[in-house]
């Protein structure tokens, strides 16, 4: 397993001195298999989950997203921090995160995205660039926190999930990641309480 600790990846909503090293560990919570990582498919299915997660399935549609690309310093991380949050204040649905991320490349490194208003355009991305994501079909699982054994539990209740499955497999294509984004709530006082909660988006398919 790597040896990565998750739970700074919190730092996104205390402060973004440590944020952007948060995102490049946050996105581990489920590789395990799903992303290949040889020393997490060595635990892949060894210890049965504690308590197994609740899975939904999440159909999202193409939609045009505002995109980091690979962020590889803070600037472009504290860019963008800056961006998406002054665009969802235009936006009338303030209960759906519209923002997500994955890890890209060999390093891992954080890419983040926002899902725009039809009318919006580069001009109102503060030059990042628009793509079309494509959508698909997802398992959404929530985490209670980032903590390592909360890291375990999922990941492997996603795993085991997925071994039943008579109808959906996971959905390794290229494109298809692992997206991930903090859920809420938001306010100081919730987050000492320890209510907020991660989702994650484990993409899969129909079997054929």
């Amino acid at each position: 397993m790597t040896t990565r600790d998750p739970q700074p990846a919190r730092a996104r909503h205390t402060g973004k001195a440590t944020a952007f090293a948060a995102a490049s560990c946050a996105g581990a919570l489920l590789a395990g298999c799903h992303c290949g990582t040889p020393a997490m498919k060595e635990n892949c299915g060894s210890q049965a989950p504690a308590r197994e997660p609740e899975i939904l399935l999440v159909e999202m549609p193409p939609c045009r997203m505002a995109t980091s690309g690979v962020m590889a310093d803070d600037d472009t991380f504290n860019r963008f921090h800056a961006m998406w949050p002054r665009l969802a204040a235009r936006i009338a649905d303030k209960i759906n995160p519209r923002d997500f991320m994955y890890l890209e490349g060999e390093h891992d490194k954080p890419v983040w995205m926002f899902m725009l208003e039809d009318s919006m355009t580069e001009a109102d991305t503060d030059g990042f660039e628009i793509i079309t994501f494509p959508g698909g079909l997802f398992a959404a699982v929530l985490a209670d926190n980032w903590e390592k054994s909360e890291y375990e539990r999922v990941r492997n209740g996603v795993n085991a999930w997925l071994s039943r499955q008579e109808h959906v497999v996971l959905d390794e294509r290229d494109g298809r990641r692992v997206m991930f984004h903090f859920a809420g709530p938001h306010s100081k006082q919730m987050g000492e309480w320890n209510y907020t909660k991660v989702r994650y988006f484990v993409p899969i398919k129909v079997k054929q």
